[in-house]
């Protein structure tokens, strides 16, 4: 949570009663709004407080979790984010995307096992708020180079 990282003051102007006031952030979270007067007024409350929520943007691109190493026959568990322009989550993120597996061997050398698909070299992966899964499996001790294909046109970065 960034709350406590967030803190921000300036002068508004209040005309006829009404401020308006643009608050920007690029971290999806609720964060709290009040009012606190230069100078106090008698009579006047400023108790009100207002909690925002931000929610991440749109899917700009899918992106791998780090990578890490593992043992021939033994799966690997890879994770797969649709993220934002900023990097967060994109929770809302809802399609599949095309996980490629290309060891030093041709054709079984390995295999990928998803949720909705199975296969040497290749598998569907469903993303489902923003995060989908594959487990990667070696049956020889080798690199594996893991990339995505917009298998369903979503003109999103890989």
């Amino acid at each position: 949570s960034n709350s406590s990282l967030l803190s921000g003051t300036g002068v508004v102007d209040i005309v006829a009663g009404v401020a308006i006031v643009d608050v920007t952030t690029k971290h999806p979270e609720a964060y709290q709004l009040s009012i606190v007067p230069v100078t106090p007024r008698v009579g006047v409350d400023f108790s009100s407080t207002v909690v925002s929520y931000w929610v991440p943007g749109q899917a700009v691109r899918f992106q791998f979790q780090s990578a890490s190493s593992g043992l021939a026959g033994v799966a690997q568990l890879v994770v797969i984010e649709a993220v934002d322009q900023f990097s967060n989550i994109a929770r809302f993120e809802q399609r599949d995307v095309l996980i490629m597996a290309y060891g030093s061997r041709t054709g079984d050398s390995v295999i990928v096992d998803t949720t909705v698909d199975s296969g040497f070299g290749s598998a569907l992966v469903d993303i489902v708020d923003g995060i989908g899964n594959a487990n990667v499996t070696s049956f020889s001790a080798e690199q594996v180079a893991l990339s995505l294909v917009d298998s369903a046109a979503t003109n999103l970065e890989l």
